[in-house]
């Protein structure tokens, strides 16, 4: 939901929480973060990957005695529209939240348009997540329960696809302003 001064809130619960990922690989500008929590759904990694380096990805399915955690950022409009672009595998929706400091709002939201049950996440991946969780000061018990979540790794391709991460995104980026202007 759009605010007065044209900001948007947007809840991340993936490696969106980082700061190493949001603000300096993908270059997002928040006008400001909090801790926030999402009631009614669970974290799960569901979304389809890239076969063995990164096989799972993060998303958000209806449970309802679920709770996830994220940190919830402010975004302008050149952000989000960014963002939009960058997350081309899920939907944007908006769902109520519960900042830490701005309480109850509505936020946007993405959830994998398709998910897949039973996918492990990569070791490089879940990582990102905890990282992102530690440093936003989500609860303990949660980032234990990240970081204990069973994960995948194949030794030296594990690592390029990390290092390729900034590269694909870079490309998605470029490829949906080429289809937009072609269309």
């Amino acid at each position: 939901m759009k605010r007065q001064d044209g900001s948007t809130w947007y809840f991340a619960y993936g490696a969106n929480m980082s700061r190493r990922v949001f603000v300096e690989r993908r270059g997002m500008r928040p006008l400001e973060s909090e801790i926030a929590s999402l009631q009614g759904y669970r974290l799960a990694f569901a979304l389809k990957g890239f076969a063995v380096v990164e096989p799972a990805f993060a998303t958000l399915l209806p449970d309802a005695s679920g709770t996830v955690h994220g940190v919830l950022h402010r975004l302008g409009e050149a952000d989000l529209e960014r963002l939009e672009k960058l997350e081309d595998e899920y939907e944007r929706c908006e769902l109520p939240v519960t900042g830490a400091r701005c309480g109850p709002t509505v936020a946007q939201v993405y959830l994998a348009s398709s998910t897949t049950l039973g996918l492990r996440p990569s070791r490089r991946y879940l990582a990102l997540l905890c990282e992102g969780a530690r440093e936003a000061g989500l609860p303990e018990a949660y980032v234990a329960w990240l970081a204990a979540h069973p994960s995948a790794h194949v030794p030296v391709l594990s690592t390029l696809a990390g290092a390729s991460a900034k590269l694909y995104e870079t490309y998605l980026a470029v490829s949906k302003r080429g289809a937009r202007r072609r269309a």
